[in-house]
């Protein structure tokens, strides 16, 4: 680490004083008369209006400890996504089956229903279940397809 030329024998403390960031007045007021730890303390006071307006919002920087921390929070939020987007995908498929299977169906008992002949209040009873079925299955597909683009 760069160490200064002293010039003075409280240069070294007026040094530690800003390394630690304390603000001793006696310390100040030896500044005025030395022209080294005057110097000191006009670098440090530059420093620090520096490193707070290099950030967005004003504040001091932030700690390394801190940032470190959240790259690695965003990382395992990464390798979650990673890791939920086959689940996704393989729930989008699942919906898509069933509802694929719902339509197979009831197109086949659909075909069945005037082979059988059975008496016109029966007949009306399954074309009405035909229908609410029909209108349930498209309701459903549309929701799944709502559902789908709403993730991407």
């Amino acid at each position: 680490m760069w160490k200064p030329n002293r010039t003075c024998a409280r240069e070294a403390e007026v040094w530690q004083s800003v390394r630690a960031g304390i603000d001793d007045p006696a310390l100040r007021a030896h500044a005025v008369t030395c022209a080294g730890c005057h110097e000191t303390l006009a670098v440090a006071a530059w420093m620090r209006e520096l490193g707070s307006a290099t950030t967005m919002d004003g504040s001091p920087v932030q700690n390394p400890e801190h940032i470190w921390w959240r790259a690695q929070v965003l990382r395992r939020w990464d390798a979650q996504r990673k890791a939920l987007t086959p689940i996704a995908v393989g729930e989008q498929v699942q919906v898509g089956i069933g509802l694929a299977g719902a339509v197979v169906l009831l197109a086949l008992l659909w075909r069945q229903l005037p082979t059988v002949a059975p008496p016109a209040a029966s007949l009306a009873t399954a074309t009405t279940v035909t229908i609410v079925s029909s209108v349930l299955l498209l309701t459903l597909a549309v929701i799944a397809v709502r559902q789908l683009r709403w993730r991407d």
